[in-house]
């Protein structure tokens, strides 16, 4: 914002006097910012880019009229518009990073990340606007961009960072896990995401709930499941979420039970050629089998009925002498 100072030497009989304009308005009124000089010329007292354009100075006298006409542009360092701090977008969607200058000559805009060049390409390119265009944006076209203006008088530069948002992921593991009554287990979840995923589970389509201490999630978003009961047993879901998006994975659950004898036959008296019914039920996970045994020897081929034995269909062997 230095001073400018507009020349314009007349002469003439008897001696003109001087004026200036500027789009058809006079200057040099009091107050304007500008002032005629005795010698004619026309004193800017701060140059700003406002003051840029054509000038007429206008030599008047009793003869005639004469005039001159001067061009002034004034130049100005670039000056960048404010920016956001951060930029978000969701992993391979487009963006835009904003970059708006103004000076005199118009500056020209260039990108860096992390203070090396932002190469044009397949994938980036700077926009006649200024704006940066990143096409399909990828977790490794996070970090600080600076946005620098340049042209002959100076530059500036304006920053931001850019944040990829990732949607969860969960890696893939067994659908189906069994174990046993009594003991603890870990059903896996591990996700990945930016930001990282927060983790819930639920139990046939319910939030897992128990007493105090019977779920638990490990902060590497495995289920701790405690003292196991039949009635854990069930379809579990694992649910990663973020402000990208959700996974989900599930796990079924088998809880193992040993064989437990519901019904046992007892100790009998038979006289030659009575009939023998015994009755024997047992319940486990997975259904037992019910097998017999004569003498320490299995039962085969005497007339028996040896099947599948629960508490609601038991085992039963018959043999009859004929």
């Amino acid at each position: 914002m230095a001073p400018v100072v507009l020349t314009c030497h007349s002469t003439g009989v008897p001696a003109p006097t001087v004026s200036w304009s500027k789009a058809g308005t006079q200057l040099g009124v009091r107050g304007s910012g500008y002032r005629v000089s005795p010698s004619g010329a026309l004193e800017i007292r701060q140059a700003l880019p406002i003051h840029t354009g054509r000038y007429t100075c206008t030599a008047r006298n009793s003869a005639g009229v004469a005039h001159k006409h001067v061009v002034l542009t004034v130049q100005a360092a670039p000056v960048v518009k404010p920016l956001p701090s951060v930029v978000q977008v969701v992993a391979q969607e487009e963006v835009l990073l904003p970059c708006e200058a103004s000076g005199i000559p118009r500056p020209t805009i260039t990108w860096q990340k992390e203070g090396f060049s932002v190469p044009a390409g397949a994938s980036t390119r700077v926009l006649p606007s200024g704006q940066l265009r990143i096409i399909r944006a990828s977790p490794e076209d996070a970090g600080n961009y600076f946005c620098i203006a340049q042209n002959s008088i100076g530059s500036a530069i304006g920053k931001m960072r850019l944040v990829v948002q990732v949607p969860p992921v969960i890696e893939n593991g067994l659908p189906d896990l069994s174990t046993t009554e009594g003991s603890h287990v870990l059903l896996p979840c591990t996700a990945r995401g930016s930001p990282e995923p927060d983790i819930t589970w639920d139990k046939d389509g319910q939030p897992v709930s128990g007493p105090e201490g019977k779920f638990t999630i490990q902060p590497s978003g495995e289920l701790l499941v405690k003292e196991l009961e039949g009635q854990d047993a069930g379809t579990y879901t694992c649910t990663a979420e973020n402000t990208a998006g959700r996974a989900r994975r599930r796990v079924h659950l088998t809880i193992l039970a040993l064989p437990v004898f519901t019904t046992l036959p007892g100790d009998r008296s038979l006289r030659p050629g009575d009939r023998l019914w015994l009755r024997c039920a047992a319940r486990g996970s997975p259904t037992p089998r019910i097998g017999w045994i004569i003498n320490d020897q299995p039962v085969t081929g005497l007339g028996q009925l040896g099947e599948v034995g629960t508490e609601q269909d038991p085992g039963r062997l018959r043999r009859e002498d004929r």
